[in-house]
Protein backbone atom coordinates (compact mmCIF):
# COMPACT_ATOMS: atom_id res chain seq x y z
CA UNK A 1 0.00 0.00 0.00
CA UNK A 2 2.85 2.39 0.72
CA UNK A 3 4.65 1.76 -2.37
CA UNK A 4 0.98 3.10 -4.20
CA UNK A 5 1.16 5.84 -1.96
CA UNK A 6 4.72 7.26 -3.17
CA UNK A 7 4.07 6.15 -6.54
CA UNK A 8 0.89 8.66 -6.73
CA UNK A 9 2.62 11.43 -4.66
CA UNK A 10 5.89 11.31 -7.05
CA UNK A 11 3.75 11.10 -9.93
CA UNK A 12 1.85 13.77 -9.25
CA UNK A 13 4.51 15.82 -8.03
CA UNK A 14 6.25 15.60 -11.39
CA UNK A 15 2.80 16.69 -13.42
CA UNK A 16 2.58 19.61 -10.86
CA UNK A 17 6.26 20.79 -11.36
CA UNK A 18 5.95 20.64 -15.90
CA UNK A 19 2.96 22.32 -15.95
CA UNK A 20 3.51 24.87 -13.77
CA UNK A 21 7.19 25.07 -15.70
CA UNK A 22 9.28 23.92 -13.13
CA UNK A 23 10.58 20.93 -14.87
CA UNK A 24 14.03 21.98 -14.98
CA UNK A 25 14.35 22.83 -11.08
CA UNK A 26 13.22 18.95 -11.07
CA UNK A 27 15.66 17.68 -13.07
CA UNK A 28 18.15 19.54 -11.52
CA UNK A 29 16.48 18.23 -7.75
CA UNK A 30 16.90 14.39 -9.39
CA UNK A 31 20.62 14.98 -10.67
CA UNK A 32 21.58 16.92 -7.42
CA UNK A 33 20.10 13.67 -5.09
CA UNK A 34 21.71 10.95 -6.93
CA UNK A 35 25.15 12.16 -6.64
CA UNK A 36 24.85 12.91 -3.20
CA UNK A 37 22.88 9.62 -3.01
CA UNK A 38 25.84 7.78 -4.70
CA UNK A 39 28.44 9.30 -2.56
CA UNK A 40 27.12 8.67 0.38
CA UNK A 41 27.03 4.83 -0.47
CA UNK A 42 30.45 4.67 -2.28
CA UNK A 43 31.71 6.25 0.87
CA UNK A 44 29.62 3.21 3.07
CA UNK A 45 30.68 0.61 1.23
CA UNK A 46 33.93 1.56 1.55
CA UNK A 47 34.17 1.90 5.08
CA UNK A 48 31.98 -1.37 5.28
CA UNK A 49 34.91 -3.22 2.78
CA UNK A 50 37.66 -1.94 5.05
CA UNK A 51 36.56 -2.91 8.39
CA UNK A 52 35.05 -6.55 7.06
CA UNK A 53 38.56 -6.75 5.63
CA UNK A 54 40.20 -5.63 9.46
CA UNK A 55 37.86 -7.84 11.17
CA UNK A 56 39.20 -11.19 8.25
CA UNK A 57 42.48 -10.40 8.96
CA UNK A 58 42.05 -10.81 12.61
CA UNK A 59 40.58 -14.34 11.90
CA UNK A 60 42.91 -15.34 9.31
CA UNK A 61 45.73 -13.97 11.48
CA UNK A 62 44.50 -15.98 14.78
CA UNK A 63 43.47 -13.13 16.39
CA UNK A 64 40.21 -14.18 17.10
CA UNK A 65 41.27 -17.51 17.93
CA UNK A 66 43.96 -15.86 20.93
CA UNK A 67 40.88 -13.54 21.96
CA UNK A 68 39.10 -16.48 21.92
CA UNK A 69 41.04 -17.91 24.41
CA UNK A 70 41.22 -15.23 26.21
CA UNK A 71 37.57 -14.87 26.87
CA UNK A 72 36.84 -18.58 26.81
CA UNK A 73 36.29 -18.87 30.88
CA UNK A 74 34.17 -15.78 30.49
CA UNK A 75 31.76 -17.59 27.83
CA UNK A 76 32.06 -20.99 29.07
CA UNK A 77 29.80 -19.15 31.50
CA UNK A 78 27.43 -17.72 29.01
CA UNK A 79 27.52 -20.71 25.84
CA UNK A 80 28.06 -23.76 28.26
CA UNK A 81 27.51 -26.33 25.19
CA UNK A 82 28.95 -23.75 22.51
CA UNK A 83 32.44 -22.99 24.68
CA UNK A 84 33.40 -26.74 23.49
CA UNK A 85 33.28 -25.93 19.64
CA UNK A 86 36.23 -23.86 18.81
CA UNK A 87 34.15 -22.51 15.15
CA UNK A 88 31.18 -21.69 17.01
CA UNK A 89 33.45 -19.61 20.14
CA UNK A 90 35.28 -18.12 17.40
CA UNK A 91 32.42 -16.78 15.51
CA UNK A 92 30.69 -15.27 18.51
CA UNK A 93 34.06 -13.73 19.52
CA UNK A 94 34.55 -12.03 16.06
CA UNK A 95 30.42 -11.17 16.83
CA UNK A 96 31.34 -9.51 20.29
CA UNK A 97 34.40 -8.08 19.03
CA UNK A 98 33.21 -6.46 15.50
CA UNK A 99 30.10 -4.98 18.10
CA UNK A 100 32.83 -3.89 20.65
CA UNK A 101 34.49 -1.80 17.61
CA UNK A 102 31.07 0.09 17.30
CA UNK A 103 30.35 -2.64 13.68
CA UNK A 104 26.92 -3.71 14.29
CA UNK A 105 27.06 -4.20 10.57
CA UNK A 106 29.56 -6.07 10.25
CA UNK A 107 28.90 -8.10 13.34
CA UNK A 108 25.74 -9.44 11.80
CA UNK A 109 27.23 -11.92 9.40
CA UNK A 110 29.25 -12.92 12.83
CA UNK A 111 25.96 -13.67 14.29
CA UNK A 112 24.42 -15.49 11.73
CA UNK A 113 27.67 -17.72 11.57
CA UNK A 114 27.81 -17.84 15.35
CA UNK A 115 24.23 -19.29 15.13
CA UNK A 116 25.19 -21.94 12.23
CA UNK A 117 27.88 -23.25 14.27
CA UNK A 118 25.64 -23.70 17.37
CA UNK A 119 23.45 -25.01 15.33
CA UNK A 120 20.75 -23.12 17.19
CA UNK A 121 17.44 -22.04 15.33
CA UNK A 122 16.36 -18.15 15.41
CA UNK A 123 13.54 -19.35 18.17
CA UNK A 124 15.79 -20.54 20.47
CA UNK A 125 18.04 -17.24 20.25
CA UNK A 126 17.67 -14.21 21.98
CA UNK A 127 18.90 -10.74 20.75
CA UNK A 128 20.33 -7.72 22.95
CA UNK A 129 19.76 -4.73 21.14
CA UNK A 130 18.88 -0.77 22.03
CA UNK A 131 18.02 0.04 18.08
CA UNK A 132 14.45 -0.15 16.99
CA UNK A 133 15.48 -0.97 13.75
CA UNK A 134 17.43 -4.03 14.37
CA UNK A 135 14.67 -5.38 16.50
CA UNK A 136 11.85 -4.74 14.09
CA UNK A 137 14.51 -7.06 11.75
CA UNK A 138 15.04 -10.16 14.26
CA UNK A 139 11.52 -10.06 15.43
CA UNK A 140 11.25 -10.76 11.42
CA UNK A 141 13.09 -13.23 11.54
CA UNK A 142 12.04 -14.70 14.74
CA UNK A 143 14.36 -14.35 17.08
CA UNK A 144 14.14 -13.38 20.15
CA UNK A 145 15.00 -9.71 21.44
CA UNK A 146 15.76 -7.94 24.82
CA UNK A 147 15.53 -4.45 24.20
CA UNK A 148 17.93 -2.35 26.60
CA UNK A 149 17.74 1.32 27.55
CA UNK A 150 20.04 3.45 25.52
CA UNK A 151 19.95 7.32 26.41
CA UNK A 152 21.28 7.83 22.79
CA UNK A 153 17.97 6.43 21.87
CA UNK A 154 15.55 8.26 24.42
CA UNK A 155 13.08 8.59 21.83
CA UNK A 156 12.33 5.02 20.65
CA UNK A 157 12.47 3.72 23.94
CA UNK A 158 8.78 3.50 24.28
CA UNK A 159 8.65 1.65 20.71
CA UNK A 160 11.57 -0.55 21.74
CA UNK A 161 9.53 -1.48 24.40
CA UNK A 162 6.29 -2.46 22.39
CA UNK A 163 8.36 -4.34 20.19
CA UNK A 164 10.50 -6.50 22.60
CA UNK A 165 10.11 -9.47 24.44
CA UNK A 166 11.44 -8.00 27.25
CA UNK A 167 12.92 -4.78 28.17
CA UNK A 168 15.77 -3.72 30.82
CA UNK A 169 16.52 -0.28 32.12
CA UNK A 170 19.97 -1.44 32.94
CA UNK A 171 22.10 -4.19 34.31
CA UNK A 172 21.02 -4.07 37.72
CA UNK A 173 18.26 -6.54 36.21
CA UNK A 174 19.78 -9.29 35.33
CA UNK A 175 18.30 -11.12 38.35
CA UNK A 176 14.88 -10.67 36.72
CA UNK A 177 15.73 -10.83 33.58
CA UNK A 178 17.09 -14.42 33.69
CA UNK A 179 13.54 -15.53 35.32
CA UNK A 180 12.13 -13.42 32.65
CA UNK A 181 13.90 -15.16 29.70
CA UNK A 182 13.18 -18.61 31.50
CA UNK A 183 9.56 -17.98 31.29
CA UNK A 184 9.45 -17.00 27.63
CA UNK A 185 11.17 -20.04 26.46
Amino acid sequence: MINYIWFVMIFLGLIVGIFTGNGEGISNAIIGSIDSTVSFIIGLVGLMCFWCGVMKVAEKSGFTEKLAKLMKPILKLIFKESAKDEKALGAIVMNITANMMGLGNAATPFGIKAMEEMETTPKQTWLFEDGAYSIETAKQLGIKTIGIYDPASEKDQEKIRNLTNIYIKNWTEHKTLLKQIQNNK
